[in-house]
C-alpha cells in the first residue's frame, strides 16, 4: 500500500491548497499550505463557514400524521429523530444549526424524550404546549424553551391554509434562531 502523507490527503479533499514558493535566496521550492476557510459542523460535521458554528442550535417538534404532511423544513435539518408521540402517530425532533429553512412545521407539542434528545444537542426546543410530564421537565432540567403558549412568540407563527386546525402553526425558522439566542441569553443571564 502506497504512502500517503497529510499535506496530499487534505489537497485531496480540497481542504487545503498547496501553492510552491520560489525562494529567492536559495532558489529551492518550498510548499505553503493554505489555511481552510471551513470547518466541521458541530451538528452534522459537514464543512461550513465558521460563523455557522455561532449559531444557537434549535429542535423544533414537527407533526408527522396524514394531514400534516408535506411538512415544512424538515428535509433542511442537520438531525432528525422520530418517536412515537400519541396514538401510534409518530412525531419528528428537527434539529437546526446549518440551515435555515424559510418556514418549519406543522410545530406541535413536545414529549419528555424529545427534550431530553434536544439537550444532548445543547438545542432551544420550539413546540407549541407539551404533555404535563415535558413541560415540568422542561423546568426542571432548565432546557432553553420556545413553547408557543409560555413564551411571546405568538407573532411569529403563521396559519397555514391547507392543514387542519389543530395543525396550523407554521414557524419562521429566522424567528426561531432569533428566539434561541434569546432563550440562551436568558438562561445564561439567570444561572
Amino acid at each position: 500500500m502506497p504512502q500517503i502523507n497529510r499535506r496530499s490527503l487534505l489537497y485531496a479533499f480540497g481542504i487545503a491548497s498547496v501553492t510552491p514558493l520560489l525562494s529567492a535566496q536559495t532558489g529551492t521550492r518550498k510548499a505553503v499550505v493554505a489555511k481552510p476557510t471551513t470547518e466541521a459542523s458541530k451538528l452534522t460535521g459537514v464543512q461550513v463557514d465558521p460563523a455557522v458554528n455561532q449559531r444557537p442550535t434549535t429542535a423544533v417538534m414537527i407533526e408527522n400524521s396524514t394531514a400534516a404532511r408535506p411538512q415544512s423544513g424538515l428535509d433542511q435539518a442537520g438531525v432528525v429523530f422520530e418517536a412515537i408521540a400519541e396514538g401510534g402517530i409518530t412525531r419528528f425532533e428537527a434539529i437546526y444549526q446549518d440551515s435555515q429553512p424559510a418556514y418549519l412545521g406543522p410545530v406541535r407539542s413536545v414529549r419528555p424524550y424529545y427534550i431530553q434528545w434536544a439537550l444532548g444537542f445543547d438545542a432551544a426546543i420550539a413546540h407549541v404546549g407539551g404533555s404535563p410530564e415535558a413541560l415540568s421537565d422542561i423546568k426542571t432540567w432548565n432546557a432553553k424553551d420556545l413553547d408557543q403558549f409560555a413564551q411571546a412568540i405568538q407573532a411569529q407563527l403563521e396559519a397555514s391554509q391547507k392543514r387542519q386546525v389543530r395543525l396550523n402553526r407554521l414557524l419562521f425558522a429566522t424567528a426561531v434562531v432569533a428566539a434561541a439566542s434569546l432563550a440562551l441569553s436568558l438562561v445564561l443571564f439567570f444561572k
